[in-house]
């Protein structure tokens, strides 16, 4: 894992959003070389998942290619997409200097037809009340602000604001994979203790009440089920 983060940065070097031979090794490594290492650590005999269902992707643009490539841990239940929930990220510096392993959330909802960033001052709100849940303030081998430098993408900076707890590997710094694997289990401990903290909160800042998101996942499980029937379904 420490091998393919420092590839992964030094090809964040050549980045263009074209199909390059450099990106198309970029997207081997965040697709898949890095999730079967991530998999194997949540499938280790010896570890006891915090969650059931934790699940591994990776992402780096479909046909033009992403200034910030990224592969995240996630509850499949939770957070089934990277706009939903929160998740566990590796974020990649667009000049390819650092990586960070953050405790992060979606930062965009679906609105009008296309995706559009959430405000500021909402993810400001989500980040502090997580924080509060797991009572972190700042240490020195914690990061409460990343910086991603990106230069063509409004993503870049909307994972900056997402951010509720970092830590950062330098490009000549990286750790070796058995900090790597700790490091990782610390985040999923985090993880868990947010995810069981929606379960039982009244009001979390930027969600519906626990009633409404109740009745908009049976709205979405009906229609789903009723796309694989072949039937009509109006909410």
């Amino acid at each position: 894992m420490q091998a393919e983060l420092k590839e992964t940065l030094l090809l964040q070097e050549e980045w263009t959003a074209d199909n390059t031979e450099a990106m198309q090794r970029r997207g081997v490594l965040v697709r898949q070389v890095i999730p079967q290492w991530l998999r194997q650590q949540l499938n280790e005999p010896t570890s006891t998942a915090v969650m059931s269902d934790l699940a591994v992707e990776g992402r780096d643009g479909t046909g033009r290619k992403t200034e910030i490539p990224w592969t995240r841990v996630y509850s499949a239940r939770r957070s089934p997409s990277a706009t939903q929930g929160w998740y566990i990220v590796y974020l990649f510096s667009a000049f390819g200097d650092r990586v960070y392993i953050s405790l992060n959330q979606g930062t965009t909802r679906w609105e009008g037809g296309e995706f559009r960033p959430r405000a500021g001052e909402e993810l400001a709100a989500r980040v502090s009340w997580a924080r509060s849940v797991l009572g972190i303030t700042w240490a020195n081998e914690l990061a409460l602000d990343i910086s991603l430098e990106a230069r063509r993408s409004n993503l870049g900076h909307q994972y900056e604001l997402g951010n509720v707890v970092a830590i950062e590997y330098p490009l000549n710094s990286i750790p070796d994979d058995a900090a790597l694997a700790s490091d990782l289990w610390r985040m999923i401990d985090w993880l868990g203790r947010i995810y069981e903290a929606e379960e039982t909160s009244l009001t979390i800042p930027g969600e519906p009440a626990a009633e409404i998101a109740d009745a908009l996942v049976a709205i979405r499980q009906a229609a789903g089920s009723a796309r694989k029937t072949g039937q009509g379904f109006r909410a």
